[in-house]
């Protein structure tokens, strides 16, 4: 017996949504497609994103005042996971080649001149993913996976000579860093109590860390004052107030709103107000009929269809 659901032969259509701290939403006019990965720029006037619309996704800057979506990237492979540079001028993203090895490549944000390579060789790793450049543009954390399979922090030197170092390596799973304003700390993502949670570390360290998170965490961002660390918990959006002058302290986490219904795990952005959330809303497939097929001997069907050449 072979028992199936029926599928969709494209992904669901996705629309990009500001959501303000009450969970109010307003749907942006930007067309509808496959979109993932939003970053805001640094002044909040753009947004890099990637699209999957043929399987083969390309990194894409959406500006928000004349509503216009223009393809950054064009070379052959998957460009993903963009990163905007300090400054703005730049996106930093994650290309895996044809040859299916991948390495970070960065381009001009308003497209001009060609993308250039910040390794001098592809990793090893086809997981690795860009996450955070540091505020003074010298570094670049991304996330890998070590010797064990764990995944893990290390960082690359964005100054001329890519140096590859480790920044944070366990035997449990390390990832999602984000920088905050100032570059001193790192709030990332943890799975070492047993469940996701957000700790926070000074940068460079070593040093102690800290607990965010009291129930769960996943996918850290920085409000750009410095002064609060936002982050999901299933499907709530929190929010947890900090402050490491004179000494580190975080305040109990609150939850703004519900993001039921939007992308998660990664998948948004803060605005540099602190107030608007750039969310990814999905294409509502719930009311389509959900039918369960059975066939049974289907062994026999596909012998009868496709019958073996005689001997």
């Amino acid at each position: 017996m072979l028992a199936y659901v029926p599928g969709y032969a494209k992904a669901p259509l996705r629309s990009l949504v500001w959501v303000d701290r009450t969970g109010g939403a307003k749907i942006l006019p930007a067309p509808e497609r496959v979109y993932g990965s939003p970053r805001v720029s640094p002044d909040g006037k753009q947004l890099a994103v990637q699209i999957n619309d043929n399987g083969n996704p390309s990194i894409w800057i959406y500006e928000f005042a004349r509503n216009t979506l223009t393809r950054l990237t064009f070379a052959p492979g998957v460009s993903s996971s963009p990163v905007w540079t300090p400054d703005g001028r730049r996106v930093i993203y994650n290309r895996r080649t044809t040859t299916g090895s991948p390495s970070f490549y960065w381009k001009l944000a308003d497209g001009s001149g060609n993308e250039e390579a910040l390794s001098e060789k592809e990793f090893s790793d086809p997981g690795v993913a860009p996450n955070a450049a540091s505020p003074d543009g010298k570094t670049l954390l991304f996330g890998t996976h070590n010797a064990a399979g764990d995944q893990a922090i290390e960082a690359l030197s964005l100054d001329g000579n890519f140096k590859v170092q480790p920044f944070l390596q366990s035997s449990f799973n390390l990832s999602s860093p984000r920088f905050s304003p100032d570059g001193r700390w790192v709030a990332y993502m943890t799975d070492e109590s047993g469940r996701r949670e957000i700790c926070l570390q000074p940068f460079p360290g070593p040093s102690g860390k800290w607990m965010i998170s009291t129930n769960g965490g996943e996918s850290p961002r920085w409000a750009r004052s410095g002064r609060e660390i936002f982050f999901f918990a299933g499907d709530e959006v929190m929010s947890a107030d900090v402050e490491t002058q004179p000494a580190f302290k975080a305040g109990t986490p609150r939850a703004l709103f519900s993001a039921a219904g939007y992308l998660g795990y990664g998948n948004y952005d803060v605005a540099p107000d602190g107030q608007h959330f750039l969310m990814i809303k999905q294409e509502d497939l719930s009311t389509n009929p959900k039918e369960l097929n059975v066939v049974l001997n289907w062994s026999e069907e596909l012998e009868r269809r496709v019958p073996q050449e005689k001997k």
